[in-house]
């Protein structure tokens, strides 16, 4: 007996304490779930007012001038003296630097030579001619006289007065005075071919002299236009070849803007282009707000560009003191773009979403980004597009970070 008791009395100890357990369990109060309060963001708005506003681009641009040029040497000689340095100022026309011309003058020397003496061959010709003609009037006469002899001579040997000794001279005198005619029209007819040759000749000589004479300008480099000095390439006494640069300049009358405007921004330039609409900048030189204006577009997209150049002119009486190869900032104007409204910049997620307050919740609204516009207050402010949007809807201007559909928000009131 005492064997089962020490058997079984674990057992019922067991048993009883998992009754117990369970008996427990089932009689404790349930747990009240407690709900953590929902939080609340506290946002600034602006109102949604539809109407047609003028956005600007904030592009940057390239200082250029059209006419960049390098002066190079248009013969081979030696810099005798520059009176320019990088940096300058010149007018056109200007003297810039001298080369070495004694040699070329050596050459006019030469060729002034061979037109005098081609000039003298000329007036000898002319002369010959002259006293061919009358020679030949002469040697006609001579002729005649020559026939006469002839029939003397002739009735004499008839008469047995002459012999046939005389007739034969007196053909002998005809027939030389008939071949000296010959040689003397010869001479006449010659005339014209070498008068010909003696002036193609003076002519080809001539040409010569005014291409040196050319070459002789071109000793002394000037300024082809209004401008400045960009680099100088020569020293004196530097030995140069033909088409070796001497000095860069550009003109500082023809400076322009070159900037890329983004493809987005394209068929609205175009457009005012085409309506003789002026598309205005304004670039900041020197702390200096500048007025520009739209001039021309690129004809060309270069490769790896995202947009079209655009060459931006300054107006002639505001032409600034500017550096070529300078890049500035350039604001520009399109057109007005109608039924857009105006944002605060941070009122914009991303680049083409904002959010509008409905029953207290933020939602999400794509919008289309037209173009950038300063604030009455000086805030930058952003142009924006959408046809989901409508006149009085709330737009949520202050950036949340955890911003989604649905989150609670709050008004700020001012």
């Amino acid at each position: 007996m005492k064997r089962v008791l020490k058997f079984l009395l674990p057992i019922v100890i067991l048993a009883i304490g998992i009754y117990s357990s369970t008996i427990l369990k089932a009689s404790r109060p349930e747990p009240v779930a407690i709900e953590a309060p929902e939080k609340e963001w506290s946002v600034d708005i602006v109102t949604v007012e539809f109407g047609a506003f003028k956005p600007e681009v904030q592009l940057y641009a390239r200082i250029e001038s059209p006419n960049q040029t390098t002066l190079s040497a248009a013969v081979a000689s030696s810099v005798d003296a520059v009176d320019v340095r990088e940096g300058e100022f010149v007018t056109k026309g200007q003297l810039l630097a001298v080369m070495d011309s004694r040699d070329l003058l050596l050459i006019k020397n030469q060729i002034s030579s061979e037109i005098k003496e081609l000039n003298s061959l000329i007036v000898s010709e002319q002369n010959t001619y002259s006293s061919d003609q009358a020679a030949l009037v002469d040697e006609q006469a001579l002729l005649s006289l020559a026939q006469r002899n002839l029939s003397r001579a002739r009735k004499l040997a008839k008469t047995k007065a002459g012999s046939e000794v005389g007739v034969d001279d007196a053909l002998q005198v005809i027939r030389s005075r008939s071949l000296a005619i010959i040689q003397r029209q010869r001479s006449l007819d010659d005339h014209v071919p070498r008068m010909i040759r003696l002036e193609t000749n003076l002519s080809r000589v001539q040409d010569r002299l005014a291409q040196l004479e050319l070459d002789l300008e071109k000793t002394r480099i000037t300024a082809p236009f209004n401008g400045r000095v960009i680099n100088v390439h020569v020293s004196p006494g530097e030995r140069l070849r033909l088409g070796d640069g001497i000095i860069e300049l550009y003109d500082t009358e023809t400076i322009e803007a070159r900037a890329q405007i983004p493809e987005r921004f394209i068929a609205s330039v175009r457009s005012s282009l085409r309506d003789n609409t002026v598309v205005h900048g304004t670039v900041s030189i020197q702390e200096q707000p500048i007025k520009m204006r739209l001039d021309r577009l690129a004809g060309f997209i270069r490769q790896g560009q995202g947009g079209l150049d655009g060459y931006f002119a300054f107006d002639a009486k505001s032409m600034p003191v500017i550096e070529v190869g300078r890049v500035v900032e350039l604001r520009i104007e399109l057109s007005p773009v109608e039924n857009s409204l105006v944002l605060p910049v941070s009122a914009l997620y991303g680049s083409n979403s904002v959010y509008r307050i409905v029953d207290g919740r933020l939602q999400g609204v794509d919008v289309q980004y037209s173009g950038e516009l300063v604030l009455k207050n000086g805030i930058a402010g952003v142009i924006v597009e959408s046809p989901e949007l409508k006149n009085g809807d709330r737009i949520v201007t202050t950036q949340i970070p955890a911003a989604v559909d649905g989150l609670k928000v709050r008004e700020i009131t001012n």
